[in-house]
């Protein structure tokens, strides 16, 4: 399993955007780690692949929530990080992979700004979600990919 951490250099707007791509793609996985261990079943595996991944951390947080694999302060922990990502990771990754990669440039060519476009709607908006959003999305996201393998192998 390959996770990345943010780049600190302020251009690296791109690759910052392609970890976080690169992250969320680990959190796919561990979802279905997590529902495998919690269920047992790998049928419950294979049905979960065809949910989104918003739903799939649903029922991974449902699970922790009614099977009794974890004393309370695990629980409590691991119920923390799946709303974490669930509730700001997930919708900074989806601003990110379904929307587009702008760069605004003076006279000149000179950039002065880049980033993924901020947008739910078509609206007049331009406001773009900025390199330290992304790179701090990164180590977050990284963060709690590590402590939810951690939690995971004590089951």
């Amino acid at each position: 399993m390959q996770f990345e951490q943010n780049t600190e250099d302020p251009n690296s707007v791109i690759a910052n955007t392609g970890k976080m791509i690169q992250n969320f793609g680990v959190v796919e996985y561990i979802s279905l780690r997590w529902i495998g261990v919690l269920t047992g079943n790998e049928d419950a595996v294979n049905i979960a692949m065809e949910l989104t991944l918003a739903t799939r951390i649903k029922v991974v947080v449902k699970l922790i929530e009614t099977k009794n694999k974890f004393n309370e302060n695990t629980k409590s922990s691991a119920l923390k990080l799946w709303k974490e990502l669930l509730n700001d990771g997930l919708p900074k990754r989806n601003i990110v992979a379904h929307g587009m990669l702008v760069t605004k440039k003076d006279i000149n060519g000179a950039i002065l700004n880049q980033g993924p476009l901020k947008i739910k709607k078509w609206t007049d908006s331009d406001e773009l979600m900025t390199h330290e959003e992304l790179a701090n999305t990164v180590t977050v996201t990284k963060n709690i990919i590590v402590e939810l393998e951690k939690i995971l192998k004590c089951v």
